[in-house]
């Protein structure tokens, strides 16, 4: 029964990414996990509470990344249908896994607290384990293999009051606030009886932390304290020009190149913009080798009189990087260049080459390019003459720290450059344009995000959406914004809260210690 309960919470939470609209689904499908392990770590051993863990976060991770499947057919790769289905089991099920195996620990640290260091003091659990889910969250990003999609934070992108305070702790404090209500709630449900203070002191707190965020996220919001955005309005616009995987893979880069360049024109026509955004590889070869391709774009700048972020490859004697290049309306193209610092693993590159290239050799026709690609190394802010733009690309987008370090280089607003038709219209494509929408509070800058097949959009400091292009469609979004030069509390210290999650994690773990050795001492004297 416990297992079942398990699977199923677990199934409900991860469904909950793709049912963003109605936000507070998480904070109730988490109530059963942590009624079943409140209620475990006292009674069974570590292996016991890893498998608790594994029964919820499989299913959890199954339904979070379910959206591969909207891979199928895979024949842009040259896959059979055969092929194709073997691969997207892999990548669900594999994915999931390797989340799984990092966060089905969280019960088992959980139970060494319960069972070692609360000494009976077990009502602080719920800041406990919000303290570990919230630090797992932060160990996910931190390496090259890291996959932080599954945020609880980004449950909340249509919360807009909710997710405010970002702008001062980060996403992480909105995903503690999930965790710890949740955790209260059950440790409340469970101590009902045997434990009535302890009980409604956890449902008190809980209740007035999600109150107080909210009420918090409201003044944020109108008040918008961090500083005013400067005079100048700037036309802005994302094209979006919805070629799909095959044709990227079919090689036609002059068909690109001739689409990309006539929406640029048309766009202009329509809106004058200032600066426009493209996808990332929106013309999908190495621009240095391409100088006829790349004179076009510098053209079209001139003619235009607005500056051209383009998503292309480029290479160097020993490295290709995925990148963004500035055409200026003088010509010329930027000796900046921005190259994408966090890789996709199996996508752009293939870990651990030697030993999956033998084993599963069919993953090394998943990459995109003939050889790995080569993670950038620094933010490259572009001057536009209308403002510092920092660019992220894809998979940038979901690591905060990234968009964070383009905001303290001088970034006055952030361009996002992504391709997510792999996926098609399905929920992760709604999910990715989610993280920046906590990028776009977190740092308080507009973000203006340009998808090949869509969402493109453009986001205000707030995390509203200014202007959409819903998925499968082909056409530009415009609009007139202020750049902001300020910093928020978080731009300026992206780590404090998980130092502060540290700190109260070994606070708590000694507080029920340190209180024995003073009651033993009195008892003594």
């Amino acid at each position: 029964m416990n297992v079942l309960l398990l699977i199923l919470s677990g199934a409900v939470s991860g469904m909950a990414y793709a049912v963003y609209d109605i936000p507070y689904i998480i904070f109730l499908s988490l109530i059963p996990f942590f009624c079943v392990i409140f209620k475990k770590a006292p009674e069974v051993g570590g292996g016991k509470m890893y498998l608790y863990g594994f029964a919820f976060f499989y299913p959890y991770y199954i339904a979070v990344f379910h959206w591969f499947i909207y891979q199928y057919p895979l024949d842009f790769l040259g896959f059979s249908k055969t092929m194709s289905i073997i691969y997207i089991l892999l990548a669900v099920f594999g994915v999931a896994l390797l989340m799984t195996i990092l966060f089905a620990f969280i019960p088992v640290v959980l139970r060494f607290y319960v069972k070692f260091f609360s000494r009976g003091a077990d009502a602080l659990s719920p800041l406990f384990i919000s303290c570990v889910w919230c630090l797992a969250e932060w160990l996910n990003s931190k390496t090259f293999m890291a996959v932080p999609w599954a945020r609880l934070a980004v449950t909340q992108q249509s919360n807009i009051f909710y997710i405010q305070s970002a702008s001062v702790f980060g996403s992480f404090f909105i995903s503690f606030i999930i965790v710890f209500f949740a955790s209260s709630i059950a440790y409340a449900i469970l101590h009902r009886e045997d434990n009535k203070k302890s009980a409604v002191i956890c449902t008190l707190c809980a209740s007035c932390l999600v109150f107080a965020n909210a009420v918090w996220g409201v003044a944020l919001y109108y008040t918008d304290i961090f500083g005013e955005p400067t005079d100048e309005m700037v036309t802005v616009s994302a094209i979006q020009g919805n070629v799909s995987s095959t044709e990227k893979a079919d090689g036609s880069f002059l068909y690109e190149v001739d689409k990309y360049l006539e929406m640029i024109y048309d766009e202009d026509k329509r809106t004058d913009p200032d600066i426009i955004v493209t996808p990332e590889s929106a013309v999908p070869l190495n621009l240095n080798h391409f100088s006829s391709v790349a004179e076009r774009f510098a053209l079209a700048s001139e003619q235009t009189g607005a500056v051209i972020l383009l998503g292309a490859f480029h290479e160097t004697k020993s490295h290709s990087y995925n990148s963004i290049f500035m055409f200026t309306p003088d010509g010329k193209v930027s000796e900046t260049v921005y190259n994408k610092r966090h890789l996709v693993p199996f996508g752009e590159f293939l870990p651990f080459r030697p030993v999956l290239q033998t084993l599963l050799p069919f993953l090394d026709d998943i990459n995109y390019m003939d050889n790995d690609l080569t993670a950038g190394e620094d933010a490259a802010v572009f001057d536009t003459g209308h403002g510092l733009v920092g660019s992220v690309i894809c998979f940038d987008s979901i690591f905060e720290l990234l968009s964070a370090e383009s905001v303290q280089n001088g970034a006055e607003m952030l361009a996002v450059s992504t391709n997510d038709s792999w996926f098609s219209d399905s929920s992760a494509i709604f999910e990715h344009n989610g993280h920046a929408i906590l990028r776009a509070v977190e740092n308080r800058r507009y973000v203006v995000r340009a998808a090949n097949t869509g969402l493109s959009s453009v986001l205000t400091p707030r995390g509203e959406i200014l202007a959409k292009l819903d998925p499968l469609l082909t056409g530009t979004i415009s609009s007139k914004i202020p750049m902001r030069d300020d910093l928020t509390f978080f731009t300026k210290h992206p780590n404090l809260f998980p130092i502060l999650l540290v700190s109260c994690a070994v606070i708590v773990f000694a507080l029920p210690s340190v209180k024995y050795c003073i009651k033993n001492k009195k008892e003594d004297i």
